[in-house]
C-alpha cells in the first residue's frame, strides 16, 4: 500500500505552505486486498472519495498532470497509523512521557489521536500527537 501526502503550495498572501487538496491523500492500493478501508483513519483524511459506497479511482493521467504542474515528483510518503483500537500504547515524548494508555482512535484532519488513560483511578480520554506514541511492550 502506498499513501501519498497532499502536495503543498505557497500561499502568497500569508507567505506559508498550505495543502493543495486539504483532507485528501492519493493512494495506490488494490481494493481487493482486506484492510484498505483503514486509509480513512489516516490523520488528515476526512473521507474517501466514493460513488455510493465504492471508492472512485483518480485516473493516473490526472495524477501525473498534477505532479507535472506542481514541479515533479515531490510527494512525501505518509505512514498509516500503526495502532488499532484497544492497543496498549506508551508515550515516548510530551507531557505524558513514560505513561501508558489504550489507543482509541484517530482524530480526523489532525496528526493527533485519542488515548484512554487511567488518572487518579479514573479513565480519562486525552488527545496526543501520534509521533509521541509507540506500542507498549508486552
Amino acid at each position: 500500500m502506498i499513501a501519498v501526502q497532499n502536495k503543498r503550495r505557497k500561499n502568497k498572501a500569508r507567505n506559508e505552505e498550505e495543502p493543495l487538496f486539504p483532507g485528501y491523500i492519493f493512494v495506490r492500493i488494490d481494493l481487493a486486498q482486506p484492510g484498505w478501508v483503514e486509509i480513512k483513519y489516516t490523520p488528515g483524511v476526512r473521507r474517501i472519495v466514493s460513488y455510493d459506497t465504492e471508492p472512485v479511482p483518480v485516473p493516473e493521467p490526472v495524477l501525473e498532470g498534477i505532479k507535472v504542474k506542481l514541479g515533479g515528483n515531490k510527494f512525501v510518503q505518509k505512514s498509516i497509523i500503526p495502532f488499532r483500537a484497544g492497543d496498549r500504547v506508551q508515550f515516548i515524548a510530551g507531557p505524558f512521557e513514560g505513561l501508558e494508555g489504550i489507543f482509541t482512535g484517530a482524530i480526523s484532519g489532525k496528526e493527533r489521536v485519542k488515548v484512554l488513560m487511567e488518572v487518579l483511578r479514573q479513565s480519562v480520554k486525552v488527545e496526543a500527537e501520534i509521533i509521541n506514541l509507540e506500542k507498549a511492550a508486552g
